[in-house]
């Protein structure tokens, strides 16, 4: 290899490191800001409105509504979690119950770890987990991958690395998911609620009613 070659192949991989950096600067920077608006529109909204249109989100993860809403409210007030198996599965495990390590989250960080969650497993052929392994992904824990060349994986747990003081960043790029589709769905519950609170806003400017923050069944 001359030199002129190896100049180019090095200044390619930095560049292509350099790129990777800025990305994930730049993910992690949106990040912060989408959730200053999520929590900004949250206080506006109510935080029924905002709770409801983040289960929504994760009632096929968790397996049922009920699953999605123990997992959210949990997480929000920092309480303990119970999560069942869903109807009419074959799991062996009919209800798991857990502590989250860390304390009380606002919705956009409830938001984040669950997603990250999710990512996870899904990462390891994961797409519609039991109790054991929603328990896993969260507070660290065994986990058998779905498919063919299903494995066992040792999982440090999303919420356990973040009550170490871990960014999200960090613990995004140590369990090998992506920041991105993280933002893409605070996005779309930032959206959502802000298109839901104009509407209740105009509703109530034309009928002369005061504005309410009613539970919303989101499709």
């Amino acid at each position: 290899m001359n030199s002129i070659t190896r100049y180019a192949l090095v200044t390619m991989g930095a560049a292509a490191l350099f790129a990777m950096g800025v990305t994930r600067a730049d993910d992690s920077a949106a990040l912060r800001a989408e959730s200053n608006l999520l929590e900004r529109n949250a206080a506006l909204s109510g935080q029924i409105r905002t709770d409801t249109r983040v289960i929504h989100d994760f009632t096929d993860f968790a397996g049922s509504r009920a699953n999605a809403s123990n997992l959210v409210i949990g997480l929000r007030r920092g309480m303990p979690i119970m999560i069942a198996a869903a109807p009419g599965s074959n799991q062996d495990t009919v209800s798991v119950l857990f502590t989250p390590p860390a304390r009380a989250m606002n919705s956009s960080s409830v938001y984040i770890s669950l997603a990250l969650a999710k990512q996870q497993l899904e990462n390891l052929g994961i797409s519609q987990p039991t109790p054991e392994q929603i328990t896993a992904v969260l507070i660290g824990g065994v986990v058998s991958g779905g498919g063919v060349a299903a494995r066992t994986t040792t999982l440090p747990g999303v919420l356990t690395l973040r009550s170490r003081q871990l960014s999200w960043a960090s613990i995004a790029e140590s369990q090998g998911v992506k920041l991105g589709t993280v933002l893409d769905g605070l996005q779309g519950v930032y959206h959502d609620l802000v298109a839901l609170h104009l509407h209740y806003v105009s509703a109530a400017a034309v009928m002369q009613i005061p504005v309410t923050s009613p539970i919303v069944n989101w499709p």
